[in-house]
């Protein structure tokens, strides 16, 4: 079996995801929603001038090229990185319009996003959308930001009408089975978090539909926008 496909699936979408962003051959790139700053500091060893951007003042004081900011109003000036890029961010991002807008604003060459995907002609895809969607409805009534998965169409709509831009999809999917002690953890971590009867009465519904179905890993879109 290739190594790529003993991977975890986040890290194999990550794999598939740096190499249409190398492919670029970019001299310079945002990383918005960066975190601590890892995959900074690995372009950085590439020799390429990455700067990371996130809300927390903590990876800021951890990494000197992460800037404190937010996704729809970037701490940078206009045309200053030949791309724009998140992983695994976007469905975090408050305003995902304003953020596109504002990745147009600073990026030359164009911008990469790679987020959440769930195929849905999969029944063991569509149990992990519900219950992923559960989930972030119990942390959006505990006031975090937290979107259910863009579609390519919300990805497209979300653009400025006034930027021409050319849009590449790719959709990846490895289907593992989520582990049931992994699976067991998210529940009980969002059922002692949810703060509202009707959250609790879904419940039910979402594990019946686990029970029968089967529930997997999720897959992954990557949204290519090329200036």
């Amino acid at each position: 079996m290739s190594a790529r496909f003993r991977m975890r699936p986040q890290a194999f979408y990550k794999s598939v995801f740096h190499q249409l962003v190398h492919d670029f051959n970019p001299r310079s790139i945002l990383d918005v929603g960066c975190g601590s700053g890892r995959w900074v500091r690995e372009l950085r060893a590439q020799d390429i001038n990455a700067t990371g951007i996130d809300t927390s003042p903590y990876a800021h004081a951890t990494n000197p090229f992460v800037k404190t900011g937010r996704a729809s109003e970037l701490p940078v000036e206009d045309q200053s990185f030949d791309l724009v890029c998140s992983e695994f961010s976007a469905h975090h991002f408050r305003d995902l319009a304003g953020h596109l807008r504002e990745a147009c604003r600073v990026a030359t060459r164009g911008i990469a996003i790679l987020d959440p995907w769930y195929d849905d002609t999969i029944p063991s895809q569509r149990s992990a959308r519900a219950l992923d969607e559960w989930m972030k409805s119990i942390d959006r009534a505990a006031g975090e930001s937290h979107h259910d998965c863009y579609s390519a169409q919300a990805f497209l709509a979300a653009m400025p009408d006034d930027v021409a831009f050319t849009p590449q999809f790719i959709h990846l999917l490895k289907p593992d089975p989520i582990p049931e002690e992994k699976l067991d953890e998210m529940i009980d971590h969002h059922r002692k978090k949810a703060q509202s009867d009707e959250a609790q009465a879904a419940l039910p519904a979402v594990l019946e539909q686990i029970d029968r179905d089967g529930i997997s890993q999720d897959g992954a879109i990557i949204f290519i926008a090329r200036f």
